[in-house]
């Protein structure tokens, strides 16, 4: 609306109650979060993987405590994030599995961990 008027001459309209009714929205579907990936497509996923690898790894502390970080917090926010459907859903933990176990041999050559720090 570029004018006060424009407005007001809108308000003034009547209109049938289903016209207006079909234009309302639930205030919950403007805070559903847009979705990161897409269901059916593999690069996707590994894509938002890979996304949210790095988030994590901004975010760890310390080294001390990297793999079980990476288990715990990285692994449960993807798992948070899978698919609704069942099909995908189980799909999607598994290569969630796979890539967190990846990215576990993955850290392992890069910070060649002591013995005490994998227990």
């Amino acid at each position: 609306m570029d004018r006060v008027g424009t407005f007001v001459d809108l308000w003034k309209e009547e209109k049938p109650v289903d016209d207006i009714l079909k234009s309302v929205r639930k205030a919950s579907s403007f805070f559903k979060p847009e979705k990161d990936y897409e269901d059916s497509s593999l690069a996707s996923w590994i894509a938002f993987f890979e996304r949210e690898y790095d988030e994590w790894y901004e975010q760890v502390p310390s080294g001390h405590q990297l793999f079980q970080s990476l288990f715990h917090l990285y692994y449960s926010s993807l798992k948070k994030k899978a698919p609704k459907s069942p099909e995908m859903k189980q799909f999607f933990i598994v290569q969630a599995s796979v890539t967190v176990f990846l990215k576990i041999l993955q850290l392992i050559n890069e910070t060649k961990p002591t013995d005490y720090m994998l227990q």
